[in-house]
């Protein structure tokens, strides 16, 4: 019992940061926070806390700021990886928001402010949108067979990524169509 109060604890310490604190290197550790948090205590002992923290991160992932939106969708990754199975009901809310995250001026390379330019090309935002899907597609494994619409969304992404000029990007959706071929080889 003393387990969970303490991360119930350290979870609304994290929340109260980000929410108070407007300095963007605060907000992306905490980010980093939650991922380190959720990996190391495992799916099954934060699942009570899975919602707010995937909630958090969605949000973080929205930010202009280069450092807080890269920081926030690593940290979603491992949070993904981390929860599994338990991550099913997120899955859909997840995919449309690097649906919506891709067409985002401020999540492109050369997109955003002319203050965080030289941020982005050190934290490649796309290149982190590709594994988070990949992580996705771990997460649905076979059952992308049931679901059309989510196979087609992920396969249309996936494919938008290929065909991208960064290097890093490609390789990075490359290794995600190669995990969803193993599940969705049509």
């Amino acid at each position: 019992m003393a387990g969970s109060q303490a991360l119930s604890s350290q979870v609304q310490f994290l929340v109260d940061q980000i929410v108070g604190n407007r300095d963007p290197d605060a907000r992306a550790g905490c980010a980093l926070a939650f991922g380190s948090v959720y990996k190391e205590v495992g799916g099954l002992a934060a699942g009570p806390l899975t919602k707010t923290i995937v909630n958090v991160l969605m949000s973080l992932s929205n930010d202009p700021h280069p450092t807080v939106h890269y920081n926030a969708l690593e940290a979603l990754h491992v949070v993904v990886d981390s929860a599994g199975l338990s991550y099913s009901p997120y899955v859909a809310s997840t995919l449309g928001m690097l649906v919506k995250l891709y067409m985002l001026d401020t999540h492109e390379p050369e997109g955003g402010s002319a203050g965080s330019v030289n941020l982005r090309a050190d934290l490649p935002a796309h290149q982190a949108v590709c594994r988070v899907v990949n992580a996705l597609i771990g997460v649905l494994g076979p059952d992308l067979q049931e679901s059309a619409r989510v196979r087609g969304l992920i396969h249309c992404l996936l494919s938008e990524f290929a065909h991208e000029s960064d290097a890093g990007v490609v390789v990075e959706s490359t290794k995600a169509l190669q995990h969803f071929n193993l599940f969705a080889a049509q």
